[in-house]
């Protein structure tokens, strides 16, 4: 495949906080690959009186950042998330994903708007196909609860993989 045909949740969240926010100050929880593709989208990442809180995977995270980001959302910052996912299958067993960071944010206060940029939506799966028809398309995912409801939600069959799977997958590769 080519690289103009993935389409990646965090990318297009940042795209997404583009087109509706505008170029400008945002609070990023996000790794340092992120942080560089929303620099590239002209979005700066800041501490003080951002225009939202963009939830990414964040391989950087330190309690301060989170911290950050609750008082962000405790001041009616709206949350733009990039996944529901709470965890992806790491190199040695689940890896924290960016579903987990909201949910713990939420327990601290509600944020006043969440926008849900990927899984389970179906939106990204769709763009994904472009003119292919969903039929004839299967969704590989490893979360029946994001991977097959977005899959089911486009209208794509989804085929479901665990660990043992994937293992047996990157042996054939």
């Amino acid at each position: 495949l080519r690289p103009d045909q993935f389409f990646l949740a965090g990318e297009e969240a940042l795209t997404w906080a583009t087109a509706h926010f505008g170029a400008g100050p945002m609070f990023l929880l996000a790794n340092t690959r992120m942080r560089t593709a929303a620099a590239d989208k002209n979005l700066s990442h800041c501490d003080r009186e951002p225009r939202a809180v963009i939830i990414c995977r964040d391989t950087d995270l330190t309690l301060e950042r989170l911290e950050i980001a609750l008082l962000h959302i405790t001041k009616g910052c709206p949350v733009i998330l990039a996944n529901d996912d709470l965890t992806h299958p790491g190199d040695t067993g689940p890896a924290i994903e960016s579903g987990a960071l909201l949910r713990l944010l939420e327990t601290c206060h509600t944020p006043s708007q969440i926008i849900r940029i990927g899984k389970p939506k179906p939106d990204l799966l769709l763009k994904a196909l472009g003119r292919v028809d969903a039929r004839n398309a299967v969704m590989i995912g490893d979360n029946p609860s994001t991977d097959a409801l977005a899959a089911r939600r486009a209208g794509i069959p989804p085929i479901l993989v665990g660990r043992v799977v994937e293992r047996w997958l990157d042996d054939l590769v």
